[in-house]
C-alpha cells in the first residue's frame, strides 16, 4: 500500500462491515450494503462522471471510504488512486486548533479502515494514497487523465490552492461537486460571493455562490 510522506498505515483485516463507521453507502457482494452517512447511489449518474473511463488513470480527491473511486474503477478506469489525509491533524482545522481526543482519532481511523474492507470485498485494485491535496506532485504520484472532487472545497482553508494542486497532476478532465449558497446565487448570479462558515471548531470554511465556484475554476485556468 502506498502512502504519502512515509506514513505507516496498518494492513486491513477482515471485519464485519456493519461494525465500521461508513461515510458512503456502498453495495458489496453478497447483498451487503454498508450503513453510510451519505447514500449517493441515486445521483451517481447525475454528477458528470463519464459513462466509460476505459484506459484512463483517475484520481479521487477526498475519498473517505472510496465510493467514487470504486465507481470510476467500475466504469473501466485502467487505474484509480484514492487520495485522503493520513492523520486528522492534517485536516484544515480552524485556529486555535481543537484538541483531538482519542475518540475522534479512532472515529477517523475507522473510516480509513472501512476503505480497506470495501476494497477487499470488491476485489478492487484502487490504490489508496494518504497525503494532503496541497502536496500533489507529478514526480511522486504521477499524472492523471481524470479527477473527481466531491464536496471537499468548503472544508479547505485554501480551495484555490487545492484546485491548483490537482491541476498540476491532471492533464484532461476534472469533475467538481461543490456546496454553494442558492440565496447568494439568486441575489447576485454573476458576482462571485462567498460567506465564511461558522461551525465552531469544525473544518468548515466557506459557502460560495455559483459565481464564486465558476470563478474558482476560472482562476485555476480551467
Amino acid at each position: 500500500m502506498k502512502v504519502g510522506d512515509d506514513v505507516a498505515v496498518p494492513p486491513f483485516d477482515p471485519v464485519d462491515p456493519a461494525s465500521l463507521v461508513w461515510y458512503h453507502t456502498i453495495e458489496l457482494p453478497g447483498g451487503v450494503v454498508t450503513p453510510g452517512e451519505y447514500d449517493h447511489r441515486r445521483i451517481v449518474d447525475r454528477v458528470g462522471l463519464p459513462a466509460r473511463l476505459d484506459g484512463r488513470r483517475c484520481l479521487d480527491v477526498g475519498t473517505h471510504d472510496g465510493f467514487w473511486a470504486f465507481e470510476m474503477e467500475r466504469r473501466g478506469a485502467s487505474a484509480v488512486v484514492a487520495l485522503d489525509v493520513a492523520d486528522p491533524e492534517d485536516l484544515d482545522w480552524p485556529e486555535p486548533r481543537p484538541p483531538l481526543s482519542g475518540d475522534v482519532r479512532a472515529f477517523l481511523a475507522a473510516r480509513k479502515r472501512a476503505f480497506g474492507v470495501a476494497a477487499a470485498a470488491l476485489g478492487s485494485r484502487v490504490e489508496p494514497r494518504y497525503e494532503s491535496v496541497y502536496d500533489l506532485d507529478p514526480d511522486t504520484i504521477g499524472r492523471f487523465d481524470f479527477a473527481f472532487i466531491g464536496t471537499l472545497l468548503h472544508h479547505l482553508r485554501d480551495p484555490i490552492g487545492a484546485l491548483q494542486a490537482v491541476r498540476r497532476v491532471v492533464d484532461d478532465q476534472l469533475v467538481l461537486v461543490a456546496v454553494f449558497s442558492p440565496w447568494k446565487t439568486v441575489l447576485l448570479p454573476l458576482t462571485p460571493v462567498t460567506e465564511l462558515a461558522d461551525f465552531g471548531n469544525l473544518p468548515f470554511w466557506e459557502i460560495p455562490s455559483r459565481g464564486c465556484d465558476v470563478s474558482s475554476k476560472w482562476a485555476d485556468g480551467k
